[in-house]
Order: C-alpha cells, then sequence, then structure tokens
C-alpha cells in the first residue's frame, strides 16, 4: 500500500495518489482532515464527508470516507488513482497523519505519514480565551490598584467617605 502526494505550495488543494501493492482490492479509503471544503473522488467512487466547512460545520475536523461504487472500480492490485481534497488555507504546514484503507475481504491497514491539512495553530484557536482572560486580568489590577490609592490618600477637610 503506497499513498503519495499532499499539499500544493499554497496548502489548498491536497491531491493523493494511492497504490494497491497488495493482492486484494481496495474498496474504501479514508482521509481524516482539519478545514476540508470539497473532495473530488475518482471516477467510480464516492465520497462520504464530515466536517466540511463549506456546509457551515462549527467543528473543523473531520473525514472523507471513499467507496468504490462497484466491484467493478474497486482498486485493483497495481492500479493506482488520484484522489482531491480542496481545504480552507491555515496558516501552519500539512502534517502527517494516519490514511485507512479498506479491502474487499473487510479487512483494513492503516498508512502513516501520509499529509493532511493540519488543524488551526494553538494560538489562533485561542485568541478569544486569551483576548478576554487578558481584559479580566486588566480588571482586576486596576480595582486593586484603585482600593489601594483610596485607602492612602488623606481626607481633605469638608469630605467624607
Amino acid at each position: 500500500m503506497l499513498i503519495t502526494g499532499g499539499p500544493d505550495r499554497m496548502h489548498r488543494f491536497y491531491r493523493w495518489t494511492v497504490t494497491n501493492q497488495g493482492d486484494r482490492p481496495i474498496v474504501e479509503v479514508t482521509f481524516p482532515h482539519y478545514w476540508g471544503e470539497l473532495f473530488h473522488p475518482p471516477p467510480g467512487w464516492s465520497a462520504h464527508c464530515t466536517g466540511l466547512v463549506a456546509v457551515g460545520v462549527q467543528e473543523p475536523r473531520g473525514a472523507c470516507r471513499v467507496e468504490a461504487d462497484s466491484s467493478a472500480s474497486a482498486l485493483e492490485p497495481g492500479q493506482s488513482a488520484e484522489f482531491e481534497l480542496r481545504a480552507k488555507p491555515v496558516p501552519s504546514r500539512p502534517a502527517p497523519g494516519v490514511v485507512t484503507v479498506r479491502f474487499a475481504d473487510g479487512s483494513t491497514v492503516e498508512v502513516g505519514g501520509v499529509l493532511l491539512p493540519p488543524p488551526r495553530p494553538w494560538l489562533e484557536r485561542s485568541v478569544t480565551l486569551i483576548g478576554l482572560g487578558g481584559a479580566f486580568l486588566l480588571w482586576v489590577i486596576v480595582r486593586s490598584l484603585r482600593r489601594r490609592f483610596r485607602r492612602a490618600a488623606p481626607d481633605l477637610p469638608g469630605e467624607s467617605r
């Protein structure tokens, strides 16, 4: 089992070539992804995807399970097929992941090291939380300083607290 390929230079389009180096036909391939928008299976195959952001999904993590429509379109030993995913551009590099391949007899194999769309960087995912935390910390500091200066300031004649 050989899976080659990955993203283009802009990390927008991912193209993989799956080559069957085994002795059984391949009938299903599952590509995990983050921020996938659209999946193009080869002719004779159907894609069933979860987490596609183009259809308004809030959770960007998903997977595209691609199945041969019939035994005639299965990937026979020695054959290759191209699979393509368009992903939302994110400012992080593709990450190696695991693609699952299922054979006609029902057995599966996991192929590691396949370049897949990555999750957004931690800082980008957490910017709202960091901003709210910073605002809360600033509020606590200002409140603390106000109390300290009120206690330290002497009362002026004619003023009451």
